[in-house]
């Protein structure tokens, strides 16, 4: 009993030695704990600052996009929905569904502009090669009539060289090569 009090005497008198040390010490150093949180700051506003060798590892501030309000979101996505819907032309994004409406045909875009040829050969066209028509920027094109349904067709390049669409989400392998696959409904 007389070790339980001498150990109760001996923890009050510690813990008022530690609250009285840190009362001098906050009476002490108060003016520089009131800055402490303006000179952290300003210490990490100075490190980001600092040009090094290795400055051009740090990424850059990503950009602010200014706020929009939800009414002039829709109204603008309700436009570029009407503007794609009404245009009446489908440029291809293969591997998706392609729509070929009242005889419209599905466009097919092939971006190769070192090319001198470029011809599409599909299970629609028989696998007889139709050439596409190059315009100034090097983009090969042409609009085909497909039935619905699900379609493999590959790019021939030059004439010898067989490419998928990069743009197709699907592909399948026949005879040992890729084919890229259409959706038409």
């Amino acid at each position: 009993m007389r070790n339980e009090m001498r150990d109760e005497i001996f923890d009050e008198e510690v813990a008022k030695f530690i609250k009285d040390g840190i009362s001098r010490a906050v009476e002490i150093d108060g003016a520089r704990l009131d800055r402490i949180e303006k000179n952290v700051l300003e210490h990490l506003q100075k490190r980001t600052q600092r040009k090094g060798i290795f400055s051009w590892l740090r990424l850059p501030a990503l950009p602010t996009l200014p706020s929009m309000r939800p009414a002039w979101a829709l109204a603008a996505a309700i436009a570029i929905f009407l503007i794609g819907f009404l245009s009446g032309v489908v440029v291809q994004n293969t591997g998706t569904l392609a729509f070929n409406t009242s005889g419209q045909g599905v466009l097919f875009v092939m971006a190769y502009p070192e090319a001198k040829e470029v011809q599409l050969a599909g299970d629609f066209t028989k696998w007889d090669p139709v050439s596409l028509t190059r315009d100034s920027r090097g983009m090969w094109s042409t609009k085909l009539d497909l039935a619905p349904g699900r379609h493999e067709y590959v790019f021939i390049v030059d004439g010898m060289r067989m490419v998928v669409d990069p743009r197709a989400q699907e592909y399948v392998k026949s005879y040992d090569h890729l084919n890229s696959v259409i959706f038409v409904s």
